[in-house]
């Protein structure tokens, strides 16, 4: 079987994602990947090294599928603030998905990870900075807006919120503060 087949590498990490979804990190082996994704054990391994790569690779292509959503959505010629609102929706759903009790399981067994997400939400922290510089030049939100340190200042808060899914609801939590931001960067 070919290894550099997106195919088989697409299922592979779709079912990852699934057991990602349904387990955590635990309760899952690499052999219950390739059971069943369909492919043999060291197809698995020559593609892939261990299940912490696996698990991040997964979350980044997922992240990836996101990242592209939220691109088409804000190049929408729609009004800013609704754009704005449905960008809020669209990460709150995402972060639905994820299920935040075994993301945070993922973080503490394998603390890299958290690295390696944060990195891959630059170009989605780009793209969303990039975007809320165009509506303050539009004269859309105040003009003492600094674009960049409040990206980083929600995607603080956001970290903070998915390490923390027993005290955060990170749906409901993460729309009531991007609506918080919302609401105070207005022009």
């Amino acid at each position: 079987m070919k290894t550099d087949n997106p195919d088989i590498i697409d299922r592979i990490y779709d079912e990852t994602l699934n057991l990602i979804f349904s387990y955590g990190a635990k309760g899952w082996t690499m052999d219950t990947v390739c059971q069943k994704s369909g492919i043999a054990k060291d197809t698995l391994y020559r593609i892939i090294n261990n299940k912490e790569e696996l698990i991040k690779n997964a979350l980044l292509k997922e992240l990836g599928r996101h990242d592209e959503k939220m691109k088409d959505l804000l190049l929408q010629n729609k009004d800013f603030f609704h754009t704005l609102k449905d960008s809020t929706a669209l990460l709150s759903d995402f972060l639905e998905k994820i299920s935040l009790d075994k993301l945070g399981q993922i973080f503490l067994q394998y603390p890299r990870m958290e690295t390696a997400i944060t990195n891959g939400m630059d170009d989605y922290y780009l793209n969303f900075a990039n975007f809320l510089e165009e509506g303050k030049k539009s004269g859309l939100l105040k003009e003492n807006v600094d674009t960049k340190l409040l990206i980083n200042f929600i995607h603080s808060c956001i970290m903070q919120i998915l390490k923390k899914p027993e005290i955060y609801n990170a749906t409901k939590d993460t729309e009531s503060l991007l609506n918080y931001f919302i609401e105070g960067i207005k022009a």
